[in-house]
């Protein structure tokens, strides 16, 4: 059996994949992590069963691919290095040190389109908290 994936133009794609699932059952996958696939593609399905008793079957169908889903999860974060600073009660001067919050990590932000998507109305959080803690409790 052959499958052959084309487009309305009668070229070759590449974002549908068949396999055989089990037996004669076979599946059609799409994939992409290209945003400029996203639209609709008109598609056809030629399917070849090799034997000249049957007739090649043409389906035509469309691919809608739409935008990636916002995951916020996928954002890395950069941690600064970790403050510690002693100190005595009524120390003179005063002891001083800035601190300096978690950065988002902007290799991340353009990772996969799944957070290249999360913009507008969808945009993840983006603001870190610095907490001052006592490291002996």
């Amino acid at each position: 059996m052959v499958f052959e994936r084309v487009s309305n133009v009668n070229v070759g794609q590449t974002l549908i994949t068949v396999s055989q699932v089990a037996g004669i059952q076979y599946r059609m996958y799409a994939t992409t992590q290209d945003e400029n696939d996203q639209g609709i593609h008109s598609m056809r399905l030629i399917v070849n069963l090799g034997r000249a008793e049957y007739p090649t079957l043409e389906v035509d169908f469309n691919l809608v691919i739409a935008q990636a889903t916002c995951n916020c999860n996928l954002i890395v974060w950069d941690e600064p290095a970790i403050l510690s600073m002693d100190t005595k009660l009524y120390d003179s001067p005063v002891q001083t040190e800035t601190l300096i919050r978690a950065s988002i990590n902007a290799d991340s932000e353009q990772a996969e389109p799944a957070i290249r998507s999360c913009t507008g109305a969808a945009a993840c959080d983006r603001t870190s908290t610095v907490v001052l803690v006592d490291k002996d409790t």
